[in-house]
């Protein structure tokens, strides 16, 4: 599917599919919300999961090729909403997904809260 494709040509394949992805988790994560029998979590983790190896896989392939892409706008809030939906809802992404977008777009790894001085 990608075998034809030069460096630019994946790198804005790689670019539409990242950002369809966030708006995808955001629909299933509302789909979540509500009561949602076994069944239907499994289904919504399995098509989840076929887009994010996709896009894993494509990611990948940017990484060893070493093609840049265009910065994400709201970088944070997209980390934020893929990882709300992996915590959510886990198998539904590579575990790799994350830390390869990260990568890839050059979001840096949230920081962890330190707690503040006078709960030391």
């Amino acid at each position: 599917m990608l075998a034809g494709l030069d460096s630019f040509q994946l790198g804005i394949r790689v670019q539409r599919l990242v950002l369809y992805y966030p708006n995808a988790c955001d629909v299933y994560f509302h789909e979540l919300n509500g009561i949602v029998p076994s069944s239907k979590k499994e289904q919504l983790r399995a098509e989840l999961m076929e887009i994010g190896a996709v896009l894993n896989s494509w990611i990948e392939r940017v990484l060893a090729h070493k093609i840049q892409l265009q910065q994400l706008v709201n970088a944070a809030e997209f980390d934020m909403r893929i990882t709300r939906l992996i915590d959510t809802l886990p198998g539904c992404a590579p575990a790799s997904l994350v830390t390869n977008i990260r990568q890839a777009f050059g979001i840096p790894e949230p920081r962890a809260l330190r707690p503040h001085p006078r709960q030391r």
